[in-house]
């Protein structure tokens, strides 16, 4: 099993964030891409797959950089979110888990955790919104936080900058007018 350490003494990611609507994808630009060329060094990148969304994971460091990928829309779901308060850091993998360079390694498939979405605020929510008294809430990059309990990711919650209007059908899915 994969076990995630916070790291409070660490700075997260600085970056943007976002979610093209008319590719499904969520993807993240970095400030200064030198800033991540040197934290990335020889070893590369790997990911973590919840689902088709990945997060991006420095195999050096052992620590997640960033939420990217396929992640469509259609199957979030309306919710009222309120964001956990966190702390700014870096999350750690800390693991016999073997990483192989742009090889992702499966955390959850594709529908195990419930994605829910609040178009009030845009947050996303992967998981669950009940956030323990013992978690750590971890923003490890701009606008993406890992909720970690006594070792285990149980939730990721990301703002992302969304270029679109947002409408819901009666089942309360997300629909975006492009």
């Amino acid at each position: 099993m994969i076990r995630f350490i916070e790291l409070p003494d660490w700075s997260p990611l600085n970056g943007t964030l976002f979610y093209k609507v008319d590719e499904y994808s969520m993807g993240f630009n970095p400030e200064r891409i030198k800033d991540l060329e040197v934290i990335i060094g020889n070893e590369g990148t790997t990911s973590l797959s919840i689902g088709s969304l990945q997060i991006e994971v420095c195999i050096a460091a052992r620590i997640l950089l960033y939420p990217w990928g396929y992640f469509p829309y259609m199957r979030w779901m309306r919710y009222k979110l309120i964001p956990p308060k966190v702390i700014s850091g870096a999350v750690r993998i800390d693991s016999s888990t073997r990483f192989e360079k742009g090889v992702a390694v499966n955390i959850a498939d594709e529908g195990e955790l419930p994605t829910l979405y609040d178009p009030e605020n845009d947050w996303i929510c992967i998981g669950t919104t009940k956030i323990p008294k013992s978690a750590i809430n971890v923003e490890f990059a701009t606008n993406a936080i890992a909720v970690i309990d006594n070792g285990k990711l149980i939730s990721l919650w990301m703002h992302p900058y969304i270029d679109s209007t947002i409408e819901f059908n009666a089942l309360g899915q997300v629909q975006f007018l492009v």
